[in-house]
């Protein structure tokens, strides 16, 4: 949303909407919409990865993924360098769908299912521990109907 990229500058200006009827005496009068930078959103998935860190899982891989099992948020700070957030547009992000790539825990995920497993990463080519699970929302809001997936290399995941 370039209104938001220039309202804060530096930022991707990735937004998110929400948006809904406004009724008075049982008739629609209108719609309350409201944007928020989805830095916010990235940075959960930053300090989730600075707990697992912590906990002695520094390989540990945050994925967001939309209905489908689209890549919204690709946090793999081993893999990408950096703990900082980085945004691979022309590759990953909203293009990549590991539901449709085959990834079991993607699969399973936006299947709104919970659980975790063992698998090999394709493109790593190690074997990694993968939590996974389908948000809901709360206090009446229904959720974006988005999934996560926590993975963890195999090493760190049985280290004593």
């Amino acid at each position: 949303d370039e209104d938001v990229k220039a309202l804060y500058l530096g930022d991707s200006g990735l937004t998110m909407g929400f948006s809904a009827p406004v009724y008075v005496d049982g008739d629609l009068i209108g719609y309350w919409s409201n944007r928020v930078k989805f830095s916010l959103v990235e940075e959960i998935v930053q300090d989730a990865y600075q707990e697992l860190k912590s906990a002695g899982w520094p390989g540990s891989e945050i994925t967001l993924m939309g209905d489908k099992g689209q890549v919204i948020v690709d946090y793999d700070p081993s893999n990408q360098g950096t703990e900082g957030m980085t945004h691979d547009f022309e590759n990953v992000l909203f293009k990549l769908n590991l539901a449709e790539k085959g990834v079991g825990t993607a699969k399973a995920a936006v299947a709104g299912q919970s659980g975790y497993e063992m698998a090999l990463h394709a493109r790593k080519n190690i074997y990694q521990m993968g939590g996974y699970a389908h948000l809901t929302g709360a206090l009446g809001f229904p959720g974006m109907n988005w999934s996560v997936l926590v993975r963890i290399p195999k090493d760190q995941a049985t280290a004593a």
